[in-house]
């Protein structure tokens, strides 16, 4: 469930549009109640080749921190895409 998101943007060239080049995202992680309210955050960017926003680092409802993977199971979860291997 979305919560709540700050974009940040841009103008292009000719100031025609607005094209967001990231995104900071709260999402519930459970049905919020009056004594749950379970909630992570998102930091979404794009890359130099194109403009789809991808998932870069999460911060969990546990507080675990995630960059490359969107599942952290421990307080620093870094993953290489590169070779594939986890670093906990």
């Amino acid at each position: 469930m979305r919560l709540g998101a700050i974009s940040f943007a841009a103008a292009n060239a000719d100031e025609t549009h607005h094209q967001v080049g990231a995104r900071i995202q709260a999402l519930g992680t459970e049905i919020h109640d009056e004594d749950d309210f379970g909630t992570k955050l998102v930091l979404y960017t794009s890359d130099n080749t194109d403009s789809v926003l991808s998932p870069r680092m999460t911060i969990d409802e546990d507080g675990n921190v995630g960059i490359g993977t969107n599942d952290p199971d421990c307080k620093l979860h870094i993953y290489n895409l590169d070779d594939g291997t986890d670093n906990e």
